[in-house]
């Protein structure tokens, strides 16, 4: 079996504390846009996971290619009335 890799990505990586978003317009965005191009055209099989409706807007920077690149696309929302739901 190949090896697996793993690797996590916030759009801002950067925030002030207890001030969500507070680094939003500084940049970051445009780096970690190229980094999610860069990462959709390895020639290998990967899973994007994509939190929430900012999150999903990146969908289109992901290339499918040949190899199986799977597309989970995920609402706040939902995902917190799933959780919800599988509790009661």
């Amino acid at each position: 079996m190949g090896r697996t890799r793993r690797f996590s990505l916030n759009a801002t990586l950067t925030v002030e504390q207890a001030k969500p978003n507070s680094h939003k317009d500084i940049g970051w965005q445009i780096f970690t846009d190229r980094v999610i191009e860069i990462i959709s055209n390895f020639d290998y099989p990967k899973v994007f996971i994509l939190w929430g409706s900012f999150a999903i807007s990146k969908s289109s920077l992901i290339k499918k290619v040949m190899k199986i690149t799977l597309l989970l696309q995920v609402r706040i929302r939902l995902l917190f009335l799933l959780i919800e739901d599988f509790w009661k």
